[in-house]
C-alpha cells in the first residue's frame, strides 16, 4: 500500500478517537443543574358554590447534585382570558430524588381553564 494512504488512514483514526473522546469527558464533566417537572396534571371541582382547580405534579431532579431554592411557578388563563400566576416553593431537592407539590386556587365563580403553562426557577 502506498504510505501515504496509510498516514491518511492512522490520522483519520486518531482525529475519530479524539473527538470521541472529547465528548466522552464533556458529558462527564457538564455539571450544570437539570430538574424538571413530571407527572404534572389539574383538577377542577366544586364543592357548594365555590370552584377549585388543584394543580399536581413533582419536581424530579435526576442529577448527581443537589438542586436549592427550587419553586414552581403556574402560569394559567381561564376562558374568560383573566389570567393567573400560582407558585409555590419546594426549597432544596436532593440528587436523583423528587418533590411532589400541590397548589389550589379557590374562586367563588365557574372555572374553564384555557392554558396551563408550569416552569421551575432554582439557584
Amino acid at each position: 500500500m502506498d504510505r501515504r494512504l496509510i498516514l491518511y488512514i492512522t490520522i483519520s483514526g486518531v482525529v475519530l478517537v479524539g473527538i470521541m473522546s472529547g465528548y466522552y469527558f464533556a458529558a462527564i464533566l457538564d455539571d450544570s443543574p437539570v430538574v424538571k417537572i413530571s407527572g404534572f396534571n389539574y383538577e377542577l371541582s366544586q364543592v357548594g358554590t365555590t370552584y377549585r382547580v388543584v394543580f399536581q405534579g413533582s419536581v424530579v431532579n435526576p442529577g448527581l447534585r443537589k438542586i436549592e431554592n427550587v419553586r414552581v411557578i403556574i402560569h394559567w388563563q381561564e376562558m374568560g382570558n383573566t389570567k393567573h400566576i400560582d407558585s409555590i416553593n419546594i426549597g432544596n431537592v436532593p440528587a436523583e430524588s423528587s418533590e411532589t407539590f400541590m397548589i389550589s386556587h379557590e374562586c367563588e365563580y365557574m372555572l374553564i381553564v384555557k392554558s396551563v403553562s408550569p416552569t421551575l426557577e432554582w439557584s
